[in-house]
């Protein structure tokens, strides 16, 4: 019998946490993100070669592809 009252006591503080949260939940205010627009460029794609390819390959590679470079950042 006892351990009956401990295992609902136990239940109803539980249930009540989580009403607590859940109601907590549904009045915090909306994140506000700012819409930065599309988060690509149309036609474009950053590509970053593995250490050591030498340049020789990687107009190669462009060529296959019918693609070019636009830029080259030396930072990346």
């Amino acid at each position: 019998m006892f351990k009956r009252k401990t295992v609902s006591k136990v239940f109803v503080v539980q249930l009540f946490l989580i009403l607590i949260f859940m109601g907590a939940a549904i009045a915090a205010p909306p994140l506000n993100i700012p819409n930065k627009g599309p988060q690509f460029v149309h036609d474009e794609l950053i590509v970053k070669f593995k250490p050591g390819v030498s340049d020789r390959e990687i107009d190669a590679i462009n060529v296959s592809h019918g693609t070019s470079v636009l830029s080259v950042n030396p930072i990346a």
